[in-house]
């Protein structure tokens, strides 16, 4: 959206919309004029405007020193630092997490924080001030961002391009109007009367959004949110044009980025299956609460008829407020034969056995009755919307089932004719955090069962920009986050402008690659939330919710280069006093290949006898590639490996802090299957390898090298005795194999060879091992080592 500024500035551009820029020693300004800067009716300063181009747009810039005294004026603590291109703002009556800047946090060259909360990125510029002395420079912002931003934070701001900027203490009071919806067959679109559509007709709902001083705001961006069905996906039509809705990871809500039209006006058009609510929300906020409009329902009527709730995530009532989460539900009957509305009907609710809540009147009163079976039912008759409402309370958080059908037919699980909804109540008082011990950080795989608790790293570097740093926060105990204390949150911060990616555990447990929002997903900081919805645990990142349904609090994180390509950044996440860095390398190359084996053919001798394979990682023009991942696939465990195990990796001897209180113990990698081992391994820098996996990940050093200790017999690994108290315990594993069993850099079908197949990149080996270790190679590779 473009926002015009009449007089001294032709148009401005759309906070959150502009490229991110270089910080420019100076700009091809022009000189606009001399305008006033006023608070409460007072002039404070008269700067001189320029004007100046920003992604093409013409918009009008002010030095930022004005600003400054402005906020200063309202109370509000001002302070730039050029080195860092950062504006901190601070004021302890304003709650940061509740200011909604216009098109969210956004991109540019200068970050603007709110008691150390980044609210917005803008690009600013430096040039020369024609009231200060010739030659100084000083930084410029462009006025529109300003004045969106002081709306944000509860600072009324109105720019005339030819008198200047008037700011004041009185909050903002922009406002909705009324939603009203057109289209309807029945209904009026209120919670217990769903604005009814039939036959697929599309429902329209039209609300205007109107200024502090009543006027109407022109081509403003606004958020429209669609909440419904996981998966009913609508067909959306904003003031003529079709917008596309973006999904949340449940796909049960949607949003979409909407203008208002010259006259403040928006009238969108809604299509789609089952029932929809549906709300407005304007780039500006009262008193730090954002401006929304009410909620408007709309319902779909389908062969079974249709059953919406007016909030399907309700909180619980409780002995002292005991109506808190009564609920009303609504269903609307199908059409008759004829296409009339059916009035004066029965419906029979029913909530299944198991299930806490139960049916009540609009004032919490219990009604309904019980079955045998233990599904609780009720039955009430439509009115002359040819719809019927019944309400449900719950005093438990958990999640509900409701269903209905024409008739009083007893409740059987197998119908097919009936028509449902669900609920989540929640407990906003339940206690869902804990005090964090420290949070463990490892390169390129979970590793928590190798190192728990306090002994767990909390400091990693040279991770390549390929690859991913995990973080697993854990509770002073040293335990994994997990049900109750899931809700947590994180600051994530990367230096030299890389950008962060994540990924976050679903709902098994697993990690999965999140697509953050185009507003979100080129920035160098974010905040992530876990909050709980009464059922599952849903990501937030800066604000904006990514995933649902997650089991524990681990997430990880890449990073990329974004515009300015460094060639190293580090990342900080914080939560309370808890604190992980993880430092990456941004190579110019990429490994394509392993060469240059030493040895390239080598024998073992008898027992406790070691030898260590060198090899290194080149790119396509056969140079080393240093700081990167090369998976090793190993033979998969049989008879023939008995008493072979990688012991080091680069001269370090495996060994971790997982025995009992921490004790250190060894910690090989088995070849054979004559021992199990209870552990995994994960030694930043060096080596991750996953208990029962036939492939370890080893990190090239700084020349592009790795090594690899073998050793055959003798060997002291970690034993499981089964007990609480002493776990581990290193034990000597006395197998050896004969010399002369053959394991070789190039997988050969002979009987009894063993493979050893090295991988470049990030793929797993896709070898196919069998007991004689015969295997298909995924590449040529060189080199045998002989025990």
């Amino acid at each position: 959206m473009k926002r015009a500024l009449t007089g001294i500035a032709a148009a401005a551009v759309v906070l959150g919309t502009a490229a991110p820029m270089a910080f420019a020693a100076t700009e091809n300004f022009t000189n606009a004029g001399q305008v006033n800067f006023t608070f409460d009716g007072t002039t404070v300063s008269s700067p001189y405007i320029l004007d100046g181009q920003d992604s093409g747009n013409t918009t009008a810039f002010a030095p930022i020193y004005y600003f400054d005294q402005l906020l200063n004026k309202a109370g509000i603590t001002a302070t730039w630092n050029g080195n860092t291109h950062t504006w901190a703002l601070s004021d302890s009556s304003i709650d940061a997490s509740k200011v909604n800047v216009a098109g969210g946090v956004g991109t540019g060259n200068t970050t603007i924080t709110l008691n150390g909360t980044t609210i917005k990125k803008i690009n600013t510029y430096a040039a020369q001030d024609p009231a200060a002395k010739a030659g100084q420079m000083t930084t410029y912002f462009p006025v529109y961002y300003v004045q969106t931003l002081f709306q944000a934070i509860g600072i009324d701001a109105t720019w005339n391009g030819t008198t200047g900027l008037s700011v004041g203490t009185a909050a903002a009071t922009a406002s909705f109007t009324t939603p009203v919806v057109s289209g309807n067959k029945e209904g009026n679109g209120t919670a217990g009367n769903p604005a009814v559509s039939t036959g697929g007709a599309a429902l329209d709902v039209k609300t205007v959004l109107n200024g502090s001083n009543g006027a109407p705001l022109a081509n403003t961006a606004v958020t429209v949110t669609l909440s419904g069905t996981a998966g009913d996906t609508p067909v959306i039509e904003a003031n003529g044009s079709y917008v596309t809705p973006n999904p949340n990871s449940s796909n049960d809500t949607w949003t979409a980025t909407v203008d208002t039209d010259s006259n403040g006006q928006i009238d969108l058009s809604v299509v789609g299956t089952g029932s929809y609510t549906v709300s407005f929300q304007a780039p500006y906020s009262n008193n730090g609460t954002a401006v929304t409009s009410s909620s408007v329902y709309l319902a779909y009527l389908g062969a079974n008829g249709l059953l919406s709730v007016a909030n399907s995530s309700p909180d619980i009532s409780t002995v002292s407020n005991p109506a808190t989460g009564v609920t009303p539900v609504t269903f609307t009957l199908p059409l008759d034969s004829s296409g009339d509305v059916q009035t004066d009907k029965a419906v029979t609710f029913f909530i299944p056995q198991g299930e806490q809540a139960s049916f009540t009147t609009s004032g919490g009163q219990a009604i309904g009755s019980t079955d045998s079976s233990g599904n609780k039912y009720v039955t009430v008759y439509s009115d002359s919307n040819g719809q019927a409402t019944v309400y449900v309370n719950d005093f438990t958080a958990e999640p509900v089932n409701v269903y209905a059908e024409v008739g009083t037919t007893p409740y059987s699980s197998s119908s097919t004719s009936y028509a449902s909804a669900s609920l989540g109540y929640t407990d906003p008082n339940a206690s869902t955090s804990v005090t964090l011990g420290s949070i463990a950080v490892y390169p390129f795989a979970s590793s928590l069962s190798a190192a728990p608790g306090t002994s767990a790293p909390t400091s990693i570097s040279g991770i390549p920009s390929t690859m991913a740093a995990y973080f697993e926060p854990v509770d002073t105990s040293g335990n994994l986050l997990s049900g109750s204390s899931l809700a947590q949150t994180f600051t994530l911060a990367a230096t030299n402008g890389a950008t962060i990616g994540l990924e976050v555990t679903d709902g098994s447990g697993n990690l999965q690659p999140v697509t953050l929002p185009n507003t979100i997903n080129a920035d160098s900081n974010l905040v992530l939330e876990v909050k709980s919805d009464g059922s599952n645990y849903d990501w937030y990142a800066n604000g904006l919710e990514i995933a649902t349904g997650s089991k524990n609090t681990e997430f990880a994180v890449t990073l990329g280069a974004g515009s300015s390509n460094p060639a190293s950044s580090t990342l900080t996440v914080t939560s309370g006093g808890a604190t992980a860095t993880a430092g990456f390398t941004f190579s110019g190359s990429t490994a394509v290949k392993v060469t240059n084996f030493a040895p390239v053919f080598s024998n073992i001798g008898a027992a406790g006898t070691a030898t260590t394979v060198t090899f290194t990682a080149e790119d396509g023009s056969g140079d080393p590639v240093a700081n990167q991942l090369v998976k090793v696939a190993l033979p998969a465990p049989s008879v023939s490996t008995e008493g072979v195990w990688i012991t080091g990796i680069d001269g370090t001897q495996l060994s971790e802090a997982i025995g009992n209180n921490g004790a250190t113990v060894y910690t090989p990698i088995p070849l054979g299957n004559d021992e199990t081992v209870n552990y995994s391994v994960g030694i930043p820098n060096l080596v991750t390898w996953g208990n029962g996996e036939n492939y370890i990940d080893v990190y090239t050093n700084a020349s592009g090298q790795a090594s690899i200790t073998f050793q055959n017999g003798d060997v002291l690994y970690a034993k499981g005795d089964g007990s609480t108290t002493t776990p581990y315990a290193n034990t000597v594993d006395t197998n050896s194999v004969s010399s002369g069993n053959l394991f070789a850099f190039t997988p050969s079908a002979a009987a009894n060879e063993g493979v050893l197949e090295f991988v470049y990149g990030a793929t797993s080996a896709t070898a196919t091992f069998t007991a004689s270790g015969s295997a298909t190679p995924t590449a040529s590779q060189t080199g045998q080592i002989q025990f």
